[in-house]
C-alpha cells in the first residue's frame, strides 16, 4: 500500500541488510495515541523501493515537515518532535543524514497510505482507530468471524476492560468505523454462564482503498465530519 519507489537517484538505503523495522529487545514499548500518529503519519507519507526489496519503508528527512505534520494531525510542534525522539530512542525507526528508516509490520501494508491520513485527521483517536483496524484484520486472517466483545477489542488495544470510558471510546470507534464502510460486521449474541452478551462478527475489512462514503477535501477528511466527531469523542 505504501508508494512504490523503483526509479530513485539515491539507491539503496544505507541501513542494517537485516533491519525490518523492528524495535530493541526488551520490555514491550508503550506508546501513547500521540506517538502512535506521527508513527502513522511517517508510514503515510513514506516510500519503498520495491526494485531493492527493501525491508523497511523511507521517508526523506526534508519532506517530513514537523510543523506540517503537527497541523495534520491537530497537535504541537513539541508534541510532535517529543514523540519523534521516543521513537528513534526506542528504536522503533532509525534515521542517518538523508531518511528515517520506518518499520511496515504486516498488521499495517493492508491499510493503505490514503486511508491512514482519512483517519489521522480525526485528532487522537485517528491513531487508535488505525490501530484498531489493524488489531481486527489480523484477528479475522487467524480466526474468521469468531465474535469478539466489546471488552475484547479494549484488552487489545492495552486499556483495562472495566474502564468505562476505554469501553465507551471502543464502542464510538467501532460504530465510526462500521457506519464509515471501513469495517463489516453483524452483531450478535454469546452466553457466559448463560449470561448473555452482544459480540461483532467482523467479516471484511475495507482498508486498501478509501471507501466511496469518505471523501477527503484537499488531503484533509471534511471539517464538518471531524468537528462533529471530536465533539461526541469528547464527551466518552
Amino acid at each position: 500500500m505504501v508508494k512504490s519507489s523503483t526509479t530513485m537517484n539515491d539507491g539503496k538505503r544505507k541501513i542494517d541488510s537485516d533491519y525490518t523495522g523492528k524495535p530493541s529487545a526488551g520490555a514491550p514499548i508503550v506508546m501513547t495515541s500521540k506517538i502512535r500518529a506521527v508513527l502513522y503519519y511517517l508510514i503515510s507519507i513514506s516510500y519503498w523501493d520495491a526494485k531493492n526489496k527493501e525491508r523497511h519503508y523511507y521517508v526523506h528527512k526534508k519532506d517530513f515537515v514537523q510543523k506540517k505534520a503537527a497541523d495534520f494531525l491537530h497537535i504541537n510542534r513539541k508534541t510532535v518532535s517529543e514523540a519523534l525522539k521516543f521513537l528513534l530512542e526506542k528504536g522503533i525507526i532509525r534515521q542517518d543524514d538523508k531518511y528515517y528508516f520506518i518499520p511496515h509490520p504486516s498488521s499495517y501494508t493492508y491499510i493503505s497510505q490514503e486511508v491512514m491520513k482519512y483517519l489521522l485527521c480525526f485528532y487522537e483517536s485517528g491513531a487508535e482507530m488505525i490501530r484498531i483496524c489493524a488489531i481486527i484484520n489480523d484477528y479475522m486472517r487467524a480466526n474468521g468471524d469468531r465474535g469478539l466483545s466489546i471488552s475484547d477489542i479494549t484488552e487489545m488495544r492495552g486499556k483495562a476492560c472495566n474502564d468505562a470510558r476505554a469501553l465507551g471510546s471502543t464502542k464510538f470507534m467501532i460504530s465510526f468505523l462500521v457506519q464509515n464502510n471501513f469495517l463489516e460486521c453483524y452483531l450478535d449474541t454469546a452466553y457466559n454462564n448463560c449470561n448473555p452478551y452482544s459480540i461483532y462478527r467482523f467479516t471484511k475489512t475495507n482498508l486498501a482503498n478509501l471507501p466511496i462514503s469518505c471523501n477527503l477535501e484537499g488531503g484533509y477528511a471534511p471539517r464538518a465530519v471531524v468537528e462533529e466527531y471530536k465533539q461526541k469523542y469528547a464527551q466518552l
